[in-house]
């Protein structure tokens, strides 16, 4: 049994002649401008799994033990929810941005937590041009996609197999129940 936490790591690359790239004279500041040919950071969104075994035998203060276990998760996309089923984590991903098209979609992911594997299961537009954070529920057969506009007054919501088959609206932006598959 485990835990799962989404968290973010800073990485910092430094360029092995970094020192070779600066001027001579050590007593001066850096210019940001020279340390862009230098130093590169970015940020990577990682799922950690850490045992609960381990959490209980820690002493206070001391370093636990966690394996990474995804570590492709999409660029340019924030993750808006995970649901674990199983050995199974279903993470909900959300466009930041709009696409050329003036689109946003909304991405669902498996990640088999043994072998860290992870795909695309379903991609949908999403239903509201201004919508608030999407959630994500799994039951045993199904995933549930919630969206919500804006100021929260109207939702839609889809249903998907465990597979990302079969996507189906339940509910429709006006809030009626309509079953229609998509």
């Amino acid at each position: 049994m485990g835990i799962y936490i989404l968290g973010m790591q800073v990485i910092n690359y430094r360029d092995r002649e970094y020192k070779e790239k600066f001027s001579k004279n050590s007593f001066r500041e850096l210019i940001s401008e020279e340390i862009g040919k230098v130093m590169y950071e970015t940020d990577e969104y990682k799922i950690f799994k850490i045992k609960v075994d381990d959490i209980k035998n820690a002493s206070d203060k001391s370093y636990i033990k966690y394996e990474i276990i995804d570590t492709s998760l999409r660029d340019n996309a924030i993750v808006e929810g995970i649901v674990i089923k199983g050995k199974t984590l279903y993470l909900l991903y959300n466009d930041p941005l709009d696409n050329e098209k003036g689109d946003k979609n909304l991405y669902v992911f498996s990640i088999d937590s043994d072998t860290g594997l992870s795909k695309e299961i379903y991609k949908k537009k999403v239903f509201f041009s201004e919508q608030s954070e999407p959630e994500i529920f799994c039951t045993d057969e199904y995933i549930f996609i919630y969206e919500y506009s804006n100021d929260y007054e109207k939702t839609c919501i889809t249903r998907i197999n465990r597979d990302g088959s079969s996507p189906v609206l339940v509910i429709d932006e006006n809030g009626e129940i309509v079953m229609k598959p998509l």
